[in-house]
């Protein structure tokens, strides 16, 4: 990727997750990447496009970290969960982003479309990392991998949510040790 074109993607997703797509400005973006208006529309036809691909970025990336993971067993899976609640506490900026992404496909048909496609490639990368443990016989042969990758996958990220807004009452770390010890060992093959 182009340097520019790099800084601008960067700008563009910090000032989306704290500002929000609506009180983001292409001003607030220059300013940030440190690059002239003009850098940003010689890439970019509009705010909406820059967003969109920011999306694209972010989903890439994002795809890229989950595809990267390895599920040996339950406690892998349970102690990558833990992982991830550590990094949303640190990052509560992709939190953020990923709000206003849920809100802004509500109200726009194309970032529905994104967000639609990134659900889809999410809940199938975790469904591939099932179906690999089951080929091994690490999980139950029988169970629907798709509904369970796609009950891993909401309960990650609803923890994600509720530590975004620092929700003291949600307990993140004991409700995911709670999911995956008293739930997802249910579909796991005692070794």
């Amino acid at each position: 990727m182009e340097e520019t074109y790099e800084k601008i993607i960067k700008a563009a997703y910090e000032i989306f997750s704290t500002e929000g797509y609506q009180k983001a400005s292409i001003n607030k973006i220059k300013d940030k990447a440190n690059v002239s208006k003009g850098a940003i529309y010689h890439y970019f036809k509009s705010k909406e496009e820059l967003y969109l691909k920011v999306l694209e970025y972010f989903i890439f990336e994002f795809a890229n970290t989950l595809e990267n993971i390895e599920f040996p067993d339950l406690y892998k899976i349970r102690e990558l969960g833990l992982i991830y609640i550590e990094e949303y506490k640190k990052n509560k900026q992709m939190q953020k982003f990923l709000i206003d992404f849920f809100l802004q496909a509500m109200l726009n048909k194309k970032i529905k479309k994104i967000m639609n496609v990134f659900l889809e490639n999410s809940i199938a990368l975790i469904e591939n990392k099932i179906k690999e443990m089951q080929e091994k016989g690490i999980v139950d042969k029988n169970i629907n991998t798709n509904l369970l990758a796609q009950k891993i996958f909401v309960t990650l990220d609803s923890l994600g949510m509720y530590i975004s807004i620092d929700a003291n009452v949600i307990k993140p770390e004991k409700l995911w040790i709670d999911f995956v010890d008293n739930y997802l060992k249910d579909f796991f093959n005692a070794n």
